[in-house]
């Protein structure tokens, strides 16, 4: 991307002031020159070249060596922390001369961050030994943000020209305002190429799914296919539709075909798509075409549990959405292209997406939320419900101790070396001693100052944290993500991890662990001796970050093999049977009691309608229970769900119309602290999919519920498909993964909410067969 003079100059200016050993690290030297021996462009900025705020966003840069002999070089980017020292991710690469390379670094962005954001790169020759020292630095050059989305927004990703009915999703008024009809915007990242997808699964951490309408996957490279793997194991979800021409997703030059559904294929030509109307709109004046192409699926005898899942049938029952799990995430293969010339302008989201990404609120044009008269959508007013992450895992207690002893020892000395001091002096005849009193006093309260300071000066490292543990059912891994704080009671630097030293889970890709500010809190005022520290780009799970005897705050994705034993079921397992009726029972071992328990059974999907559905109707059949009330569920407890009543709990459609209103009934009030004050807003995050969407055609007072931190936590999208979930919070429990600080594992305690699904043998909707 091109430079203008200003950022040349902001460029020239950052790599004067960084010349030194200490900006540019590991003794580093600098030209101070803008480009050098290598031209830096950028080649884009985030998935589709968007990026979102308080995400990691990939950055790729096209590299050109003006040199005459192949070299390795360290590519760096810079940018700075909360704490205001700078964030140095780096990545070795090797430059051929006069060829351009490609080359991805992946980096947290800044809440507050927007267009004018100007990010520094600078190449430097390799060290002449790993960790040694960096050689001189050849070449400088910038990058900035091409689009940037609302934090408070969701991410799908389109790869192919058409978008299937997902651009009736991204709907705008003249003035650029998304549709009020949804609690939060959904902003959709079309036109994507394979070959323009990052190569570590961190580059798609924004997105909510990825949809793959057109091109071959055979055009990915082996790390973008291990990208997209590492992704869906950790909870992303992949929708693929099949070409009605030359398919290859089911051929041995396919680089996820080790993710594909274990199912058979049929190929069906010349079908009327009349008779599957139901699944794809409720308008009966669009025409359909006569003589399509459509892919069925069968499940194959050697799928395994959650191997090949049907998620929505055809007219005769043959699956034509098939679903694989995979860890925390699903790949789901279409056998009908909403993206084919044939199906465009037909395909009603609400209809169709809807059942498969597990969303609920009315789609509508611009026409139809305007009408003829209006040019502006009116505003929901929005209200944050993740807020209060801070307050809840902020150290306060020290620091309280700390300032009430110094507020009693200077009032003390206040007293003693001023009026009381004196009166006593006069009292004894001594006034002419006053000067001396007052020295004395002074070196006394000198001493106890310094004394009690070096005694409740903190010297064991600590956590403290909030934290979101998953575990699917049949599956090995466990998902965390956490917000900690953790006292770092040295001067200096300590080496922060949460590297998981598990072999077994070698191909799960790498943690993340980046420092973390709360979006709206405001930027905090920088230590004054700002120092830079490194990450690794490819692998950014260890940080060996500066301390001052502080707190310093972090967040963390994390899978791995399961520390603690999640709820299972007893014996045989869980069973629905023909009444509906759940049976087996549940225990878990984790370590304390589970308390604000809910038990959510998913049923299947609701029969497909022939209606234009308004509301934003849940598309679940669902119930929930509450089955121990203000109780705890203690360890090794068996929970009886043959105990579980209809009629003791609620429908689905009530608890999250229960749950949505009253959050819309606090969060005005407490919008910047919902975490702080209750666990209802925890269950928000659970099922923010799920919750009630705005009354838009209210015209006033309508609220829609917003997240910027918890993105990618919502589990709604199990809603289509039957399954069991069981939601819990662990009160005053240590971390759900490691984590070390200098190499050892510091205390650490916290809430987690444990969430733990049981998938259930499928019930796919399916249009109603055609008449004899």
């Amino acid at each position: 991307m091109p430079i203008s003079r200003p950022v040349r100059l902001m460029i020239w200016l950052a790599a004067c002031l960084g010349g030194g050993p200490t900006a540019l690290g590991q003794g580093a030297s600098t030209s101070g020159l803008l480009g050098g021996d290598v031209l830096v462009e950028g080649d884009g900025f985030g998935v589709g070249d968007v990026a979102r705020p308080g995400e990691t966003v990939g950055v790729r840069l096209r590299l050109t060596d003006r040199g005459d002999r192949v070299r390795a070089v360290v590519v760096r980017l810079r940018l700075r922390d909360p704490d205001g020292d700078a964030l140095v991710v780096q990545r070795p690469i090797t430059l051929n001369p006069g060829r351009p390379a490609l080359v991805w670094l992946y980096a947290p962005m800044p809440p507050d961050l927007d267009r004018s954001a100007v990010f520094v790169i600078t190449i430097h020759e390799a060290p002449d030994e790993p960790g040694g020292p960096l050689g001189p630095q050849i070449a400088v050059g910038a990058v900035t943000p091409a689009a940037v989305a609302p934090i408070e927004s969701a991410l799908i990703g389109v790869v192919g020209r058409r978008s299937g009915g997902l651009e009736q999703y991204d709907v705008r008024d003249d003035t650029g305002v998304p549709s009020p009809t949804a609690n939060e915007p959904i902003v959709l990242l079309p036109g994507l190429e394979p070959e323009a997808l990052p190569d570590r699964w961190m580059g798609l951490a924004a997105l909510d799914a990825l949809v793959w309408l057109e091109g071959d996957p055979g055009r990915l490279t082996a790390d973008q296919a291990d990208a997209l793997t590492d992704w869906i194991r950790r909870g992303g979800r992949l929708i693929v539709a099949l070409p009605e021409v030359g398919q290859s997703w089911t051929t041995p030059g396919n680089p996820l075909l080790g993710v594909m559904p274990a199912m058979l294929i049929e190929r069906r030509e010349r079908v009327d798509l009349e008779a599957y109307r139901p699944l794809l709109t409720t308008d009966d004046r669009l025409p359909l075409p006569p003589q399509a192409t459509v892919h069925v699926f069968e499940r194959s005898p050697r799928a395994g549990p959650g191997g090949a899942v049907p998620i929505l049938a055809a007219p005769d029952g043959a699956a034509v959405a098939m679903r694989r799990l995979i860890g925390l995430g699903s790949v789901t293969v279409l056998g009908l292209n909403p993206a084919s010339p044939g199906l465009t302008g037909r395909v009603d989201a609400q209809v169709f997406w809807h059942r498969l990404l597990g969303l609920r609120f009315d789609v509508r044009s611009r026409t139809e939320i305007l009408g003829d008269t209006r040019r502006s959508f009116i505003r929901p007013v929005a209200v944050r419900i993740d807020g209060g992450i801070a307050t809840l895992i902020n150290k306060t207690g020290s620091a309280g101790v700390g300032v009430l002893l110094g507020l009693i020892v200077f009032a003390a000395y206040f007293l003693l070396a001023g009026p009381v001091g004196f009166a006593v002096l006069s009292r004894l005849g001594l006034r002419r001693h006053a000067w001396l009193g007052f020295m004395g006093v002074a070196a006394l309260f000198t001493v106890i100052a310094w004394g009690g300071a070096t005694i409740i000066k903190p010297r064991v490292t600590d956590a403290t944290h909030i934290s979101f543990l998953d575990g699917v059912h049949g599956r090995d891994e466990t998902r965390v993500r956490a917000w900690f704080s953790v006292l770092l009671p040295t001067y200096g630097a300590q080496t922060v991890s949460i590297a998981s030293d598990e072999p077994g889970l070698a191909d799960a890709g790498p943690n993340v662990l980046w420092p973390w500010r709360e979006p709206g809190a405001g930027e905090r005022a920088p230590f004054p001796d700002r120092r830079d520290y490194t990450a690794d780009a490819r692998r950014p799970d260890t940080l060996r970050v500066p301390t001052r005897s502080t707190v310093k705050e972090f967040e963390a994705r994390w899978l791995g093999l399961p520390r603690w034993r999640l709820p299972r079921p007893v014996g045989a397992g869980v069973t629905l049977d023909e009444n509906n009726a759940l049976s087996g029972a549940l225990v878990h071992e984790l370590p304390g009691e589970l308390t604000n328990v809910v038990v959510l059974l998913n049923r299947g999907q609701t029969p497909l309608m022939t209606d234009r559905p308004t509301g934003g109707p849940l598309l679940a059949n669902t119930w929930a229970w509450s089955p121990f009330g203000s109780s705890p569920w203690p360890a090794g407890q068996a929970l009886d769900l043959g105990a579980l009543r209809y009629r003791d709990g609620e429908s689905g459609a009530n608890f999250f119309e229960s749950l949505s209103r009253g959050l819309r009934g606090v969060a005005s009030r407490f919008e910047g602290d919902m975490l702080a004050r209750g666990a209802r807003a925890f269950d928000a995050l659970t099922w923010f999919g799920a919750l009630a969407p705005p009354e838009y055609d209210a015209q006033i007072g309508a609220t829609a519920v917003r997240r910027a931190s918890t993105h990618g936590l919502d589990l709604a999208h199990w809603l289509t498909q039957p399954c069991l979930i069981v939601v819990g919070t662990l009160e005053d429990a240590p971390l759900p993964m490691p984590l070390r600080v200098d190499g050892r594992e510091p205390p650490s305690h916290g809430r987690t909410i444990v969430r733990w699904v049981y998938p259930l043998p499928p019930d796919p909707p399916r249009p109603a067969p055609a008449g004899p």
